[in-house]
């Protein structure tokens, strides 16, 4: 959960609402609570939903090519690293899209110090 607080962390609360933040060096743009709000429950739900998501298809993957190894008789190492180094990337890539999310959907606005 960590993570969550991370992301809490890049919306400062001022008057009248947040500034959120790219990150800790960025200018910010101001945003109502109902934004701030909006945006910390999309990214709950939707990294919640890509950890399920991507337990499951990386275990999928490790039996289908655990059951092709017994079948085949051939223990080949590299299919294991490659398919978690695969999924791996698959996750970091996506979990990056979603933290970055609010800075595409705050993008335009006028910059706040």
């Amino acid at each position: 959960m960590f993570h969550l607080v991370l992301f809490a962390a890049r919306f400062e609360p001022v008057d009248g609402g947040f500034v959120f933040r790219k990150d800790r060096g960025a200018q910010g743009v101001m945003v109502t609570a109902q934004e701030r709000d909006r945006a910390f429950n999309q990214f709950l739900v939707w990294t919640t939903v890509l950890l399920v998501v991507s337990v499951v298809v990386a275990t999928i993957g490790m039996v289908i090519l655990s059951i092709v190894d017994v079948l085949t008789h051939s223990h080949s190492d590299w299919a294991d690293w490659a398919w978690i180094a695969v999924s791996g990337t698959a996750f970091v890539s996506i979990y990056l899209w979603l933290w970055n999310a609010p800075a595409k959907v705050f993008a335009g606005r006028p910059p706040v110090n």
